[in-house]
């Protein structure tokens, strides 16, 4: 058993702080101390956290037209202004931020 244990390759851990951008919504202090909590312990850099501002509403759900132009085209234009399109592997959303698209 052992044999084959060793055999099998190597095995690939999940990516590190610099493969994550964290979301935080900048309306809610829960999300915000959530956020830095988390990139505190998982080495998170600065410039690998997108603050989402203007958002005031629920925390369940969203229009379409709400998650693009709150987190998907804000997101992703900060993804390639910082210069991280081939290094971001997981986007992780912090807290009292919508996580369904009600599409209409």
């Amino acid at each position: 058993m052992l044999a084959m244990g060793l055999a099998a390759g190597t095995l690939w851990a999940g990516g590190s702080g610099l493969n994550v951008i964290v979301v935080v919504n900048q309306n809610s202090t829960n999300s915000v101390q959530l956020g830095n909590d988390y990139c505190e312990q998982r080495g998170v850099p600065p410039q690998n956290v997108f603050r989402m501002t203007n958002w005031n509403g629920g925390t369940v759900s969203w229009s379409r037209s709400d998650f693009e132009t709150y987190l998907r085209d804000p997101l992703l234009a900060m993804i390639k202004s910082r210069g991280l399109t081939n290094q971001v592997d997981y986007v992780l959303l912090s807290m009292d931020i919508p996580y369904t698209v009600a599409d209409a």
